[in-house]
Protein backbone atom coordinates (compact mmCIF):
# COMPACT_ATOMS: atom_id res chain seq x y z
CA UNK A 1 0.00 0.00 0.00
CA UNK A 2 1.71 3.48 -0.77
CA UNK A 3 -0.76 6.65 0.43
CA UNK A 4 0.33 9.77 1.67
CA UNK A 5 -0.66 11.64 4.76
CA UNK A 6 0.07 12.47 8.51
CA UNK A 7 -1.27 9.05 9.98
CA UNK A 8 -1.12 5.36 9.46
CA UNK A 9 -4.09 3.14 8.59
CA UNK A 10 -4.20 0.19 6.86
CA UNK A 11 -7.99 0.02 6.34
CA UNK A 12 -7.68 -3.18 7.67
CA UNK A 13 -6.22 -4.85 4.81
CA UNK A 14 -4.60 -7.94 6.35
CA UNK A 15 -1.50 -7.60 6.52
CA UNK A 16 -0.80 -4.09 6.50
CA UNK A 17 0.50 -3.68 9.55
CA UNK A 18 3.25 -5.98 9.41
CA UNK A 19 4.65 -5.74 5.73
CA UNK A 20 3.71 -1.53 5.84
CA UNK A 21 6.69 0.82 4.94
CA UNK A 22 6.14 4.11 6.44
CA UNK A 23 7.28 7.38 4.84
CA UNK A 24 7.73 10.47 6.71
CA UNK A 25 11.45 11.30 5.58
CA UNK A 26 13.62 10.93 2.82
CA UNK A 27 15.62 8.36 4.66
CA UNK A 28 12.39 6.66 4.57
CA UNK A 29 11.80 7.23 1.15
CA UNK A 30 14.89 5.71 0.27
CA UNK A 31 14.44 2.22 2.20
CA UNK A 32 11.21 2.24 0.54
CA UNK A 33 12.89 2.77 -2.81
CA UNK A 34 15.62 -0.50 -1.76
CA UNK A 35 12.32 -2.56 -0.63
CA UNK A 36 10.57 -1.89 -3.77
CA UNK A 37 13.69 -2.27 -6.11
CA UNK A 38 14.79 -5.78 -4.18
CA UNK A 39 11.68 -6.79 -4.69
CA UNK A 40 11.29 -6.06 -8.57
CA UNK A 41 15.20 -7.44 -9.14
CA UNK A 42 14.01 -10.78 -7.28
CA UNK A 43 10.81 -11.20 -9.69
CA UNK A 44 12.92 -10.73 -12.74
CA UNK A 45 15.39 -13.47 -11.72
CA UNK A 46 12.77 -15.65 -10.63
CA UNK A 47 13.64 -15.38 -7.11
CA UNK A 48 10.00 -14.72 -6.33
CA UNK A 49 7.00 -16.19 -7.92
CA UNK A 50 5.81 -12.69 -8.73
CA UNK A 51 5.08 -9.04 -7.64
CA UNK A 52 1.18 -8.49 -6.63
CA UNK A 53 -0.57 -4.90 -7.37
CA UNK A 54 -3.52 -4.78 -5.65
CA UNK A 55 -6.22 -1.54 -6.43
CA UNK A 56 -8.92 -1.36 -3.86
CA UNK A 57 -10.96 1.70 -2.83
CA UNK A 58 -10.77 2.66 0.24
CA UNK A 59 -13.90 2.90 2.37
CA UNK A 60 -14.60 6.46 1.13
CA UNK A 61 -14.94 5.68 -2.31
CA UNK A 62 -12.00 6.90 -3.42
Amino acid sequence: MLATGVTTNGYNVPGAPENAQPLYSLDDAAALRRRLQHSLEDAAAGRRESVHVVKRRLPDGR
